[in-house]
């Protein structure tokens, strides 16, 4: 058992979660995503994968330089992302807009709209009065 494998069990006995413990559950990609981002926030990884083998799918967890030698998405792919996160994941869309762009290295402002900036390149968004982003622009 994998070190990031023992500290998932331990929060599932902890916390009472059975997915955590269960050699084997039934899950939707969606569910093996929040996994796999579980198991990178527990285990300091960089990235995830979730595999399909047929009979199953698991998630793997990758670590090193490799993974994190200082790959950022460029400007655009930045604006095309976020709204397929938000398409396919129910979450909260401006705390998850500054948080991603603060990871990819803007500056951001947040007030009633968010803007972010990195040298001369600026993304602007605005939400409607329950949080929903209704534009996206950069």
């Amino acid at each position: 058992m994998s070190a990031i494998t023992r500290k998932l069990h331990a929060l599932g006995e902890t916390e009472n979660i059975r997915e955590l413990v269960a050699p084997t559950f039934s899950a939707d990609p969606i569910d093996l995503h929040a996994f796999g981002i579980l198991a990178c926030g527990i285990g300091e990884a960089d990235a995830f994968y979730v595999a399909d083998y047929g009979d199953g799918m698991l998630v793997a967890v990758l670590k090193g330089d490799l993974v994190s030698s200082g790959w950022q998405p460029d400007h655009q792919r930045a604006l095309l992302v976020f709204p397929q996160v938000i398409s396919t994941f129910e979450l909260d869309h401006k705390s998850a807009l500054v948080n991603y762009l603060q990871a990819l290295g803007y500056e951001v402002t947040a007030d009633k709209g968010v803007v972010a900036t990195k040298g001369s390149q600026q993304i602007q968004a605005d939400f409607d009065d329950v949080g929903r982003l209704t534009s996206l622009k950069g």
